[in-house]
């Protein structure tokens, strides 16, 4: 049946049942638990769901950071493009900004879309919190809690002193990747066992 979907509970799972069905593994999903976590989470990352799909990703990145090109969000849409392409994903990325002098929002906001488009994003897999009533920043609770739905946390960024978000987000279980080229990055990410770039 064309529309049939394969599920299982883990990850690691997902290659031996696409071979044990001979189907491709974007034909598969996983299904964790049942446990309805949206629902007991703050109104502002409940109004977060309700503008991108925020419980049938994949893969889910949160990247909270002032909107300047030295924190690169065009690197995260870039890989999150990159990722969904080659591997059949569901890829969306939730972009918690607040303002920055640096550029305007609107054209610096049309720069990363067109990134992100360019490897392989749609329009629907990327949300600004800007956008969507939060346009000096998103409550640090509501980002803690987006930390606890997603999975991959980006860091291309060229100016970290300290990453107290690179903490938060690895307590949460994501898979962190970070820039190597900055110190503070370089050093968290290998006590951390990140994947450095």
């Amino acid at each position: 049946m064309p529309r049939t979907r394969f599920i299982y509970p883990t990850y690691s799972g997902i290659p031996a049942l696409a071979r044990q069905y001979d189907i491709p593994e974007g034909k598969c999903a996983v299904v964790y638990n049942t446990l309805p976590l949206l629902s007991s989470m703050s109104p502002d990352v409940q109004r977060v769901a309700e503008n991108i799909d925020l419980m049938r990703a994949d893969i889910l990145a949160v990247y909270p950071a002032r909107l300047t090109t030295g924190k690169q969000f065009e690197k995260v849409a870039a890989l999150m493009g990159a990722i969904k392409s080659q591997t059949e994903k569901r890829c969306k990325v939730v972009f918690c900004d607040f303002p920055s002098a640096d550029i305007p929002s609107h054209v610096y906001k049309t720069m990363i879309r067109m990134e992100g488009k360019r490897y392989g994003l749609d329009e629907t897999d990327i949300l600004f919190t800007s956008d969507i009533g939060y346009p000096e920043g998103f409550p640090r609770q509501g980002v803690f809690e987006l930390f606890t739905l997603s999975n991959l946390f980006i860091c291309p960024s060229y100016s970290e002193s300290f990453g107290l978000t690179v903490l938060e987000a690895g307590s949460r279980g994501n898979f962190l990747v970070l820039n190597e080229a900055v110190p503070a990055l370089k050093e968290l990410g290998e006590t951390l066992g990140a994947y450095l770039l």
